[in-house]
Parts: C-alpha cells; sequence; structure tokens
C-alpha cells in the first residue's frame, strides 16, 4: 500500500511507538490522526510534528469507550474526509504478578484497552476503510503472545485474544480491499511500565540499559510497520527476542515455552517486584 497522501488512524500516539509512527507516517507523505487519552502527551507529538500542520491533527479518546470511538469516527472523517488505515497501536501491560496475586480489576482493564480498545477501533472504523479500493488494519500484539512470559500472564492472554481476532479478521477480509497485519514486538524501550501506572524496582532501569542490545527502539518497530504497510505484509515479529520466542516454541510447543519461561523469570524477577523498590527518603 503506497502511503502517500492517505489518511492513517494511529492509536496510543501521544508516546514511544505511537509518537514515531505519527513522525514517519507524515515523513512519508501520509496524514495522520493522532488519538490518545492523555492529552497532555498528544499535545508534545502534535508540538514535535508542528513542521506538517494541516497533515496532522490530535483527539483525546478513551479506546474502550464505544459512544466516544463513533464521536471520535466523525469527527475524524470531518477532519480528513476519509480513512484509509488504522494502526491499533495503544496498550499497557499490568504489575509483573501471577495470576492469583492480580486482582480482577487490574485484568479487566488490560483487557479493556488491549483487546477490546483494537475491536472497538476495527469495528467503528470498518465501514470507512470498506470504501477505500485499498486499505489496511495493522493490530500490534506482542512476544507475550507467542509464549508466556513471567508475570504477565493475563497480558499475553490480551494480545493473544488481539493475534486471534487479527489473524481471523484477516481470513474474513480476504475478497476485500482491506489488508490485515499482526505485528508481535519483542522487548522495545519504552515508558509503558510508567505509562500504564505500574510500580516495579528501581532497578529496572539498570536492567535495561544492560538489555539495550536486545530491546528495539521505537524508531525501529515503527519504521518495520510502516515498511510491512508498503509491502502489504501480514505477519511481522520484530527483535530477536520475539523471533528466538517465535522459532522455539514453533519447534517444541511443550518443551520451549518451559524453558524460556524460566530464563526470562530469573532474569526480571529481582527488577519488577514491587516490594524491592528503594523507599524515598
Amino acid at each position: 500500500m503506497n502511503l502517500y497522501d492517505k489518511t492513517v488512524v494511529v492509536t496510543g500516539a501521544g508516546n514511544g511507538v505511537g509518537r514515531e509512527l505519527t513522525i514517519q507516517l507524515l515523513a512519508r507523505g501520509a496524514k495522520v490522526a493522532c488519538v490518545d487519552i492523555n492529552p497532555d502527551a498528544l499535545a508534545e507529538t502534535l508540538r514535535l510534528t508542528s513542521m506538517y500542520a494541516g497533515r496532522v491533527s490530535g483527539f483525546t479518546a478513551d479506546i474502550t469507550d464505544r459512544s466516544a470511538i463513533e464521536k471520535l469516527r466523525y469527527a475524524i472523517i470531518e477532519q480528513f474526509d476519509t480513512v484509509d488505515a488504522l494502526i491499533n497501536n495503544a496498550g499497557i501491560i499490568h504489575p509483573f504478578l501471577q495470576v492469583e496475586e492480580t486482582d480482577f480489576s487490574t485484568i479487566e482493564r488490560v483487557m479493556r484497552v488491549n483487546f477490546f480498545g483494537a475491536l472497538n477501533m476495527t469495528k467503528t472504523f470498518l465501514p470507512c476503510l470498506h470504501e477505500q479500493p485499498n486499505a489496511f488494519i495493522v493490530n500490534l500484539s506482542s512476544a507475550g503472545a507467542l509464549c508466556p512470559m513471567p508475570g504477565e500472564i493475563t497480558y499475553g492472554a490480551s494480545k493473544s485474544a488481539v493475534r486471534l481476532f487479527t489473524e481471523g479478521l484477516r481470513l474474513e477480509l480476504r475478497r476485500s480491499g482491506i489488508r490485515v497485519m499482526a505485528v508481535f514486538p519483542g522487548g522495545i524501550n519504552t515508558n509503558i511500565i510508567r505509562n500504564s501506572d505500574v510500580v516495579v524496582a528501581s532497578s529496572i532501569d539498570q536492567l535495561r540499559e544492560r538489555l539495550a542490545f536486545i530491546l528495539l527502539t521505537p524508531n525501529k518497530v515503527a519504521r518495520k510497520i510502516i515498511n510491512g504497510i508498503e509491502r502489504n505484509q501480514s505477519r511481522l515479529v520484530l527483535g530477536i527476542d520475539a523471533v528466538i520466542m517465535d522459532v522455539l516454541c514453533r519447534i517444541s510447543p511443550r518443551l520451549a515455552p518451559r524453558i524460556l519461561f524460566g530464563i526470562i523469570d530469573s532474569i526480571l524477577a529481582p527488577h519488577v517486584q514491587p516490594n524491592s523498590v528503594t523507599p524515598k527518603a
């Protein structure tokens, strides 16, 4: 799909990958409707893209609120006339806890944002996408949907729901002009922990620095996604960690998850437990 002069809706555009998607899409000649629940973060994205005034607009919206998303669709159409592509990027994680330690309200919030948010946006904007001869839907799943991740099982479940939803949607729309792509990023060096209001040990930043050679940058993830759209790809596995998980779990669906789970748990456990946070003076 040629993105030049196409209108792309990007959720979670106030930070990280969403902000980079916005910047790079604009640089390639697209028009972007930036959606985020945080008006301050959204304002910063718009400030950074002020040189593209006229081709970018911000819309504050809660993607878990169906009525708000209906209003959002009308607002975007009024601004841009059409929608050619939708990138469901917005997502959150939960505290690194086992399932029995995680309260239901936290689990429900993660499912509402990660799965129902993508579902709400997709169902609401599908009529607009069907009006175009060529259109695209991109849903960001996660490496956590390829292999269980310690402390983030319900997050992985939400992203697994996104995975199956995306793969099924691709089959449903196979005779239409709408392409559908699922993205499975590994670790990304973003502020998703802080943006999700998750408390972790202060040493998590030190761990992130040590693993910088593995972690993807938002810039690289955005570039790969946009390249994938332009090449009409249907599946992207991004990052060496995600690729390893994907390959090993295909080779040995029973043994590989057990081994990977143990390795990841030994690396993360000392850095993600809230009770290990150093008290402030």
